[in-house]
């Protein structure tokens, strides 16, 4: 029982933690916290619509799922596929409906770190 309740302690404390950076950047630029909301069926199965997902901005790699801003109204949630002379290329899992970019590094938001519970 004991661990259980140091168990609670530590997400209580990490969660307030992650509140306080999140607040710390929030009128960023750059925001090293970022929260979005999958809208589309682009990176099914992995991902759903309505999912929320947390993104930290970190370095990223090949299979990397992340929020890059591609010219559109709100930023997407892509997958990192591979990289040559400078760009990336990334696209959704779901590649019968998922649309393809090519970017850059200083385009990627964040990269994907936890997959809220609903």
């Amino acid at each position: 029982m004991r661990t259980v309740n140091n168990i609670g302690k530590i997400l209580v404390i990490i969660a307030g933690i992650l509140a306080i950076v999140h607040l710390v950047y929030l009128h960023s630029e750059r925001p090293l916290l970022r929260l979005a909301r999958v809208s589309g069926n682009s990176m099914e199965p992995t991902l759903n619509p309505g999912d929320r997902v947390l993104f930290v901005r970190r370095a990223w790699r090949i299979g990397s799922i992340i929020l890059a801003n591609v010219g559109e109204q709100a930023p997407v949630i892509k997958r990192v596929r591979y990289t040559t002379d400078g760009y990336i290329f990334i696209n959704g899992d779901n590649e019968q409906v998922s649309q393809a970019y090519w970017i850059r590094s200083h385009q990627i938001v964040g990269v994907m770190v936890w997959r809220l519970p609903r």
